[in-house]
């Protein structure tokens, strides 16, 4: 006689789970995502919420497992919505922190949501006035830091090269712009539109160093590039990458995963370092 795969219990003949208790579990499935939904309007501390949703998961047969990867969606879900139309606030990036931590293995140590939870945190503070710590680097950096200079973030395998000019005015050719205003911009507001093809001119792979006052392009085979961010003119993001332009004739496009992160964070720490 058969287990059932959900509840453990003897299933019947060649069987190998209940109806009611699959039931049980896909409709506990379908209903927890609402429960996320909900969790940053409400009052419900982060510990308590995780007691409750871990209660309802154990009563419907749902593993730590698929707890663990539902968890890490919805919070992702949570993470994204704060960037949508302002910055992501402080109280709400830790409320969501706490929330993560209550849940512990499968979710806590989770490195693309720690990752998103580590740019709200940077975004969250620019835009509240200071200069976050957000990014510990493990060994030597091949950079010699100056004065009060900080490391906000590290961008991994970037591609760059030259980008052209950037018009008298800044255009954007299509671009988010220009970014060194210092105001918000949402990623909901990328057109999809690519960064300017120019690949033939000084193409290199890196690691692109954002810091307290400048941008380092790091490579491998050489010094690299720094680009004081006070010197930076225009700064536009594409759905590849972002460029940045020190004249309306230099211009270098960095090509990352996430270029409105890079955009609000250049263009923030830019005024604030100039106030």
């Amino acid at each position: 006689m058969g287990l059932c795969s959900y509840c453990g219990q003897p299933a019947g003949f060649l069987r190998t789970q209940h109806l009611e208790c699959r039931a049980r579990y896909e409709r506990a499935m379908s209903m927890m995502p609402s429960f996320f939904a909900k969790f940053l309007d409400s009052q419900v501390p982060a510990g308590r919420f995780s007691e409750l949703l871990q209660g309802a998961a154990k009563a419907a047969y749902v593993p730590p497992e698929d707890l663990a990867a539902l968890s890490v969606a919805e919070i992702g879900r949570i993470i994204a919505s704060l960037f949508d139309e302002h910055p992501p606030a402080v109280g709400e990036v830790q409320r969501v922190a706490e929330l993560i931590e209550q849940l512990g293995d499968g979710v806590s140590d989770n490195p693309s949501l720690n990752e998103q939870l580590a740019k709200a945190v940077v975004v969250a503070g620019l835009y509240e006035g200071h200069l976050p710590d957000a990014v510990s680097v493990a060994g030597p950096m091949p950079i010699d830091l100056g004065h009060d200079e900080s490391i906000i973030w590290i961008f991994n395998h970037v591609l760059s090269y030259r980008g052209g000019a950037a018009g008298r005015d800044g255009s954007n050719g299509g671009g988010l712009g220009n970014g060194m205003d210092g105001t918000y911009r949402s990623p909901r507001m990328l057109n999809g539109i690519k960064a300017p093809a120019n690949a033939a001119e000084e193409q290199a792979e890196g690691d692109l160093v954002i810091t307290s006052r400048n941008i380092y392009f790091l490579l491998s085979h050489e010094d690299g590039h720094r680009i004081p961010i006070n010197r930076i003119q225009f700064l536009h993001a594409f759905a590849d990458g972002i460029r940045v332009s020190n004249s309306e004739k230099k211009s270098r496009v960095f090509l990352l995963d996430d270029p409105c992160f890079a955009l609000n964070v250049i263009g923030r720490i830019s005024k604030l370092t100039d106030s």
